[in-house]
């Protein structure tokens, strides 16, 4: 993918910031190109933004507001891109992130069906690949709760001990953002067009619901739920996690002593877990880098160190001080690069426990400095 410029429209979005993150972890050689509604303010702008681009994933929309607005905005949007690129005469590879509501009649569906039949005219006219891809309900880390999914909001209530409004009869079509991600990056690799409606798992909502309690019951203390049973079970485990980040860490563990020393148990897990530990000099900082899919558990064994995370595209550094006098665990949140550091005068000795065994060839781990002025090594 190197020489490829990827433009991104509501790159800020939930959607957009997810793609952002797997790109940058699986392409990084591509160029990547973020719009926002500035950019979408003038057709000057949105001019220089199309100039550039080998691809264009449209992900720029509504769906919440009056129903007027909704149909209105979705093909104004479409409009005015495909405007620009008739301008320049651009032809990029376009890629358009439909819905499944398209096959309602509601005011959002109405609105994503014409904008995709306006993003697909211009292909025709233009002979350049239009993709449509039609996704169900997609949730993950960092969703707007009330706003992008239901697993948002339920996220964000249980996070803070609050109830929930459960529909006992509603069921729901679920894809996680980094799969519909992923599915972006493989239609771009491939050169794709048409319409593609993808899968996702279909959950009752009183299911999912009792799920995500589940785990938020379980993990506490040592206790890290069963994270590995499915693919859709971690997903749901790191968004719930996401909602809890930064306010529920450290967590405080049980330090048993007596005159042979000291035994503290680490994380109590399922399946292919993995615990290791690291020794590091004075002075010294590991890690600098994100993961998409592990949970990684981080414990000061000895000495004093400075954990530190980031969130992706963010500024905000969250800082943890942390003693092997007092053991607390501090987990990684997915799409989070950070690293920790040894602050005192001797050696410190950390462990680290996984959901999943190193995998060399599939190692899931990117390089991202938290400070970003700094230099990973």
């Amino acid at each position: 993918m190197k020489g490829t410029t990827i433009g991104i429209t509501g790159a800020e979005g939930f959607f957009g910031w997810h793609l952002r993150c797997r790109l940058k972890a699986l392409l990084p050689l591509a160029r990547i190109k973020p719009a926002n509604r500035q950019t979408f303010a003038s057709q000057e702008t949105l001019a220089d933004f199309v100039a550039g681009c080998t691809v264009i994933v449209h992900l720029a929309g509504a769906n919440r507001g009056s129903e007027s607005a909704i149909l209105e905005q979705n093909p104004r949007l479409a409009h005015d891109l495909t405007d620009a690129l008739r301008a320049t005469g651009k032809r990029p590879h376009l890629i358009f992130a439909d819905s499944t509501h398209r096959e309602r009649s509601t005011a959002y569906g109405t609105s994503k069906r014409e904008a995709s039949e306006i993003l697909e005219s211009w292909g025709k006219d233009a002979n350049a690949p239009v993709a449509s891809l039609v996704f169900p309900n997609l949730f993950g880390e960092h969703g707007k709760p009330f706003y992008n999914s239901a697993v948002a909001t339920f996220c964000h209530q249980i996070s803070r001990g609050e109830p929930s409004e459960v529909n006992s009869d509603g069921t729901t079509e679920l894809l996680h953002v980094q799969d519909a991600a992923q599915v972006v990056l493989d239609t771009i690799a491939g050169g794709a067009d048409g319409v593609k409606r993808v899968r996702g798992v279909e959950l009752k909502i009183p299911s999912l619901y009792e799920r995500l309690v589940a785990f938020r019951e379980l993990y506490s203390g040592s206790s890290v739920p069963d994270a590995s049973s499915s693919h859709l079970d971690r997903q749901l485990f790191n968004t719930l996690r996401s909602y809890l980040f930064p306010d529920a860490y450290p967590i405080q563990l049980v330090r048993h002593s007596d005159d042979r020393g000291s035994f503290c148990e680490l994380a109590r897990g399922f399946n292919e877990t993995q615990v290791s530990f690291s020794t590091t000099r004075a002075g010294i900082t590991r890690g600098n880098h994100f993961h998409l899919n592990k949970v990684e558990r981080f414990v000061v064994l000895s000495g004093d160190a400075t954990i530190e995370i980031r969130r992706l595209f963010d500024d905000v550094i969250r800082t943890f001080e942390v003693s092997g006098e007092k053991p607390v665990a501090v987990d990684m949140p997915t799409l989070h690069t950070h690293n920790i550091t040894n602050v005192g005068e001797g050696e410190l000795l950390t462990a680290f426990w996984t959901n999943d065994h190193f995998d060399p060839a599939q190692p899931d781990t990117f390089l991202e400095a938290v400070r970003t002025h700094e230099t990973v090594r």
